[in-house]
């Protein structure tokens, strides 16, 4: 597997990750890319999630939504 620049970063920042166009996620607006770190149960395990992201990228937020798949 090729590791890319992105890649090592999220690994390093402790974050599983991959990005996929805002169409596939219920809600959002067409035309972008997100960031989808998965299923997170809690809102604790979403606040851990979302800590660690932003080791890496300060502008990370959260937001409940519906991924739609392939």
């Amino acid at each position: 597997m090729k590791y890319t620049r992105q890649r090592c970063q999220r690994r390093a920042c402790r974050v599983e990750a991959f990005s996929d166009p805002s169409i596939k996620v219920q809600g959002f607006t067409p035309g972008y890319h997100v960031a989808v770190i998965g299923d997170c149960p809690t809102e604790a395990e979403t606040q851990q999630q979302l800590e660690n992201a932003r080791r890496c990228v300060p502008g990370a937020y959260s937001e409940r939504a519906l991924h739609l798949g392939e």
